[in-house]
């Protein structure tokens, strides 16, 4: 009753959230209407991202004309034909293009030692010729003709695959790489066109797609912006991009805040919430069979349009984190999708980025000569890091949890514990006297906690598992992302320079899990048919020539990951530039690993074994903040984990 109550609450209050965005996606062909749902339920498409991604061959009149046209109702037959004849290739819009500032020998390839990790730096160095983009100087193909593509003005790198257009925060991410690569006007390019969206929108949308204008995703433009500036010393564009940035920052505080109480105190902290009663048309039968067939009322069904969407917002769409009594050890996915409770979690990486930004934009403000936006910035700075601690750090595990602020419990461990040491919260407990005091050797041995658990997820093959519990959807076990590979490493990074003594081998746990990232990355690439001058490829690469996945399976050394609502993609943007990264920090240490006969742990093709999952109702059940049903190595592992 009490979600059930939060839930009706919040549909309410949707009625109020016209600042969450100035536009909304309000096209008859790509958002939710009769043509979207009719093509859709066709089916015509194995991925229902495909329709929407496809721009009209003819004025937008005619094609209206033609839909109204078709026998009621139209068969599946009457679908294709209209599709057929009415649009294009979808990404017809935009063209590859070799980037201006690419060079052939970025600088960081010298610090390579190995002579092939180095030729397979090159290699990925040379994946951004592929992924660049510019809009077509005639991106339509008549007058009238009309897409679901965001004009960008500059150009931008795309993921890769499916992901034909420019995507918020994987890009901070691809610009970790482009640092590396010396490509920094690419980086300027891609700023600006989020800027421009900013300034049409209010805010940065999940991407360049008029079928993401109802939501965001985790909002890394400050930090992309920090990045460059602290790359390249350039800070002529701030006085620019500075109110742009706060105006984006603004958007996250007006329509993203809640208030959370925590023994007696009242805290303002940030989750993700969409607005939305409908399926998200990329996702559109996908939805919309997630929906119907869990025999919801209205009310519910809307919130879990909403709750869907909201996870999208996240990032990590889907993922245990956001699911009430997960059911563990399955691939049912659809049957953890309908207990979907998103907008109740306040997360803890969102929060984490938020003081990140306002500590950027306080350093960003004084360089720029504002000493009282810096000083409203380092305010707002501090009251986010005293409500992180007081309400979201978990004292008897000494780790930094999702808050579920229905049920005012903490979530469970997920890689997004390590999302406060990479943002500087955990530099500090500012709690005080009255809490459970802030010196520095305190509060080190408080951030012992967050790492571990590392003694157990390095035992894996293929990576860092992004959580725990084997659900079927994509930002669970067994997967791993490099994302959350880049701020480990970097949190370890920080953790080792503020803690002279730390009471666990930091030191050795990044370089472990350094190496096994970018032995992942590299076995991956070869299994795929990847090949240099020394190394032809492998006999069973079936003729490919190499690929970059966006995501890796943990038990297995050269496994891409699995689940989730498509296939695994390639190109793939983040995944370069987390490779470039790593490599340029321990280039003269790393190896060419062996990727003839991989190692295995594990099956990465079923779910992990373990205790009856759970298979309660939606309402909560005894087993809720346990979530049984252990990977069968971590249960092997418990015994390490209690040594702490």
């Amino acid at each position: 009753m009490v979600r059930f109550l939060a839930a009706f609450a919040l549909l309410l209050g949707a009625a109020t959230a016209s600042a969450q965005a100035t536009h909304t996606c309000n096209s008859p062909l790509y958002c939710p209407g009769p043509i979207l749902d009719a093509v859709q339920r066709a089916a015509i498409f194995n991925d229902s991202k495909t329709f929407v991604d496809k721009p009209t061959t003819k004025p937008l009149a005619d094609v209206l004309a033609a839909f109204n046209a078709l026998p009621k109702p139209p068969s599946n037959a009457d679908i294709q034909s209209f599709v057929n004849a009415n649009f294009g290739l979808e990404g017809s819009e935009i063209e590859p293009i070799t980037p201006r500032d690419w060079i052939e020998s970025p600088k960081f390839l010298g610090n390579i030692s190995d002579v092939n990790m180095r030729a397979w730096a090159s290699t990925v160095h040379g994946y951004w010729k592929l992924l660049t983009r510019d809009f077509k100087k005639n991106s339509t193909a008549c007058d009238g003709c009309v897409g679901s593509l965001l004009p960008a003005n500059h150009t931008f790198v795309v993921p890769g695959g499916r992901f034909r257009e420019l995507y918020y925060w994987d890009s901070y991410f691809v610009m970790l790489g482009l640092v590396r690569s010396e490509m920094y006007q690419t980086m300027e390019d891609m700023i600006s066109n989020f800027m421009d969206y900013v300034k049409e929108y209010g805010f940065m949308p999940n991407g360049a797609r008029i079928y993401y204008l109802n939501r965001s995703q985790p909002p890394l433009l400050t930090q992309m912006v920090s990045l460059y500036v602290a790359t390249t010393q350039n800070t002529t564009r701030l006085a620019e991009w500075l109110p742009l940035l706060e105006q984006e920052h603004n958007f996250w505080e007006t329509n993203r805040t809640v208030t959370v109480s925590k023994n007696g105190t009242s805290y303002a902290l940030n989750r993700y919430s969409v607005t939305n009663a409908a399926p998200r048309p990329e996702s559109y039968l996908e939805d919309a069979q997630t929906v119907e067939g869990a025999n919801l009322n209205a009310t519910a069904a809307a919130d879990l349009y909403a709750n869907l969407a909201t996870g999208a917002e996240t990032g990590w769409d889907f993922s245990s984190r956001w699911i009430e009594n997960p059911i563990n050890a399955t691939t049912a996915q659809q049957d953890n999708l309908r207990r979907l409770v998103t907008r109740d979690v306040i997360p803890i990486d969102l929060n984490s980025i938020l003081f990140a930004n306002e500590v950027s934009l306080a350093a960003l403000s004084q360089q720029a000569g504002d000493a009282a936006a810096s000083q409203k910035y380092k305010t707002r700075a501090s009251a986010r890091q005293l409500a992180i601690w007081s309400v979201m750090y978990d004292d008897a595990s000494g780790e930094f949890r999702d808050w579920d602020d229905v049920d005012k419990r903490y979530g469970e461990w997920s890689a997004a514990s390590f999302w406060p040491t990479w943002a500087g919260v955990a530099d500090t407990d500012p709690r005080g006297a009255g809490g459970n005091g802030s010196s520095a050797a305190d509060t080190c041995q408080k951030l012992m906690g967050t790492f571990k658990i590392l003694d157990m997820l390095t035992q894996q093959p293929g990576g860092l598992a992004t959580t725990l519990y084997n659900t079927g959807l994509q930002w669970d076990y067994p997967n791993s992302w490099p994302p959350q590979t880049f701020i480990a490493l970097s949190a370890l990074q920080r953790a080792s320079t503020n803690c002279a003594n730390p009471t666990l081998p930091l030191a050795d746990y990044a370089s472990k899990i350094a190496t096994t990232f970018i032995e992942q990355a590299f076995c991956s690439w070869r299994q795929t048919g990847g090949a240099l001058p020394n190394l032809p490829p492998l006999a069973d690469a079936n003729g490919d020539s190499g690929h970059m996945a966006e995501k890796f399976n943990v038990t297995m050394l050269g496994a891409a990951g699995g689940g989730g609502e498509y296939t695994v993609q390639t190109g793939f943007g983040w995944t370069n530039g987390v490779v470039l990264s790593v490599l340029a920090t321990v280039g003269k240490s790393i190896a060419m690993p062996d990727c003839s006969a991989p190692g295995t742990m594990g099956n990465p093709t079923t779910p992990a074994t373990g205790a009856t999952p759970a298979t309660g109702s939606s309402a909560k059940s005894a087993a809720f903040g346990r979530r049984p049903g252990l990977p069968i190595w971590l249960t092997a592992a418990k015994a390490l984990f209690a040594m702490f």
